[in-house]
């Protein structure tokens, strides 16, 4: 650890670098000690008190708490995830089982009934993560989950574009919680060097949804009946997506304080302690700060990453909404078509899991691979905009290819959760990034012109483009991150650490060594005695110490 002297605090970046350190030794002492072991801002918020005794944790008992974290939120957010995709991509395989007849749709209108999705999804990002950081998250999103269900059932009550296109407007809005719910939790539960492998564990929910609602619309397509095996895929999914909302409502706790799998106030006073040492910093019970939402909307960091989300989901739009129409230009039948989606979330599986643990073991690593996934799509897309005069075997392997390119999202959420700190901040951050989302699943749609089907040329040029720039932006952003950090330590005097908060416990840099594993975490959370001012709502600005991942 490295000992500092803190001296004011600064109000930009720019006053970081160039003329004044970062924390205030007139900082108040915000919270009691009741107050912080019971998670909230209590009548006695502006006492000067010190923090909650808690005993050294060995560790082996750390790892059986971090166990019992693992074991108890990440099936709920890979499953919650998993049915995010499912419901929303089952469209895909209904439009091949009769949906478009039964609707008549003609034209561009199933591009549109795609699209329309996102438009629900972006009116509500901003507000909806506005209330993931002020609302019990754990009841708000299985009141989401709950409404998002029966809205998925409903859709097969649908007979016109017209219904389509309200329904599908309803789940956007329904499912835009989702994402930014997830992120806040894992930032609220894990530390920096955990946040990479724990969001790629629940993003390759969409993956392994991916396999499941083939599976499921393979089966549901032998369904002769009156209803029509197109109506099946939404009722049961909408059921089942009903049913993970009353799981979730008994299941997933509001916040550490709340978590009543941890067997006592020590343990979740250690779980809080490790993400304000080795993580992000302190979530509960914070308020909305209009100065971190400004300061989000001036960090340059801020705009590349949107940029490159932008460029990312253009791409992703159209092939998720397309899948089935391009497979079965290939010479393969409407159930074929289905089962072959199968090897593609496959390898979206192993690429973001994998990516993701590679983030979360290193820690200059999460640009690169940002930049090394989008490869493969590029050739893909080329192989793909060329099959006029290459096999049909030839064009598949390159639809294959292009399933690398979704694992670039969730290293994006990496970033985020990992790069901002400040709840205001990086929510503000997120519903950014879900709007960048928004509007490239927006546009990726309207890529593939219905008169140019099945080979919809344009569509895939333009993917082409997308993926070729998001390897220049990723490598200019991993550049910027590098001279930021940089600066920071010329100016500092110190190493500081892309895997600690910053400073805390009256201005110690705490560096977590990678390479000592889940026992260098342990030990820094026994050595470190916290102060109340560390339980404070800083931004990545204002810390001292803090470096941010590459």
């Amino acid at each position: 650890m490295q000992d500092h002297q803190p001296t004011d605090q600064i109000q930009n970046e720019e006053d970081f670098l160039c003329s004044r350190e970062s924390i205030s030794s007139e900082t108040p002492l915000l919270m009691s000690t009741a107050d912080m072991i019971d998670g909230g801002f209590g009548p006695h918020a502006a006492a000067v008190n010190t923090p909650p005794e808690r005993g050294e944790i060995s560790d082996e008992r750390a790892r059986e708490i971090l166990r019992r974290i693992d074991w108890h939120i990440m099936p709920l957010l890979f499953l919650t995830y998993m049915f995010n995709f499912m419901d929303k991509t089952i469209l895909s395989s209904a439009s091949v089982f009769g949906l478009q007849e039964d609707n008549h749709l003609v034209g561009d209108d199933y591009a549109w009934v795609s699209s329309v999705f996102y438009f629900g999804y972006l009116l509500w990002t901003y507000p909806t993560s506005l209330l993931v950081a002020r609302l019990p998250v754990g009841r708000y999103l299985a009141a989401n989950t709950l409404f998002w269900g029966a809205v998925v059932a409903l859709t097969a009550a649908c007979s016109s574009f017209g219904g389509l296109v309200t329904v599908r407007f309803f789940l956007g809005v329904a499912e835009a919680t989702v994402s930014p719910a997830l992120i806040f939790i894992t930032s609220t539960w894990y530390t920096r060097d955990e946040i990479p492998a724990r969001t790629g564990i629940w993003f390759a929910g969409n993956s392994v949804g991916g396999i499941v609602s083939s599976l499921l619309a393979y089966g549901i397509g032998h369904i002769h009946d009156r209803v029509g095996p197109w109506r099946w895929m939404f009722i049961i999914l909408g059921v089942l997506t009903f049913v993970l909302g009353i799981f979730l409502l008994f299941l997933l706790p509001d916040s550490i304080s709340h978590a009543k799998f941890l067997r006592s106030k020590e343990e979740r006073q250690w779980a809080m302690d490790r993400v304000v040492i080795a993580g992000l910093g302190r979530t509960e019970k914070t308020v909305w700060r209009w100065d971190q939402m400004r300061e989000c909307l001036i960090d340059p960091k801020t705009w590349l990453v949107w940029s490159i989300a932008l460029l990312c989901q253009i791409p992703n739009g159209g092939t998720q909404n397309f899948a089935n129409l391009v497979i079965k230009s290939f010479g393969f039948t409407s159930l074929q078509s289905t089962l072959i989606n199968i090897p593609y979330s496959l390898i979206s599986i192993v690429a973001i899991s994998g990516t993701g643990w590679l983030a979360g073991r290193f820690r200059s690593l999460n640009c690169i691979l940002v930049a090394l996934v989008v490869l493969p799509p590029i050739v893909g897309s080329a192989l793909i905009s060329s099959r006029a005069s290459i096999p049909h075997g030839v064009s598949l392997f390159g639809y294959f290819l292009l399933a690398t390119g979704p694992s670039a999202l969730p290293l994006l959420l990496s970033l985020v959760q990992s790069n901002f700190r400040g709840v205001t901040k990086k929510m503000t951050m997120t519903a950014l990034l879900f709007i960048a989302y928004c509007a490239g699943n927006i546009a990726g749609p309207q890529l593939f012109i219905s008169a140019e089907a099945p080979t919809y040329d344009t569509a895939f040029r333009a993917i082409l483009i997308c993926y070729s720039l998001v390897v220049g932006l990723s490598l200019v952003l991993r550049a910027y991150l590098q001279y930021t950090n940089y600066r920071r330590r010329r100016r500092e005097g110190v190493e500081g650490s892309a895997g600690a908060s910053g400073a805390v416990g009256g201005g110690k840099v705490v560096e977590v060594n990678r390479g000592g594993g889940h026992a260098a975490t342990t030990d820094a959370v026994n050595d470190v005695r916290l102060r109340p001012e560390d339980y404070e709502d800083v931004t990545d600005w204002n810390t001292f110490g803090f470096r941010y991942r590459l």
